[in-house]
């Protein structure tokens, strides 16, 4: 299971566990560099399918269109959109992270 996965489940209840929590926003950031150069590297080879079909077309739009159906394409927006969840998922555990710091200081100051 991925983190992402645990976050989404709350596994082993995690988004009341400010350790735990605090653990997988260090592990989530680290992997930040790793999705952006994947993103990048699919920007290349997407970049280098569009070349290739913008040679056979009349217009860029159409070159547009016709990579809409190719693997890269795909590709392309998946890592994007892992880029977003990754950095969504971190801003949203540390709201909770700073909920539950709050929520603590309440606590004990009772």
């Amino acid at each position: 299971m991925t983190i992402l996965e645990k976050i989404q489940k709350n596994h082993e209840g995690c988004l009341d566990n400010p350790s735990l929590l605090s653990e997988y926003i260090l592990t989530l950031s680290s992997h930040i560099l790793i999705a952006e150069r994947d993103k990048t590297m699919a920007e290349v080879s997407y970049t280098h399918k569009w070349i290739e079909k913008r040679k056979g077309v009349e217009s860029d739009k159409q070159a547009d269109m016709q990579m809409k159906l190719e693997p890269e394409y795909v590709e392309l927006r998946a890592k994007e959109a892992m880029c977003k969840t990754l950095l969504e998922t971190i801003r949203s555990a540390k709201k909770r992270l700073s909920f539950l710091a709050i929520e603590y200081e309440e606590l004990t100051s009772k």
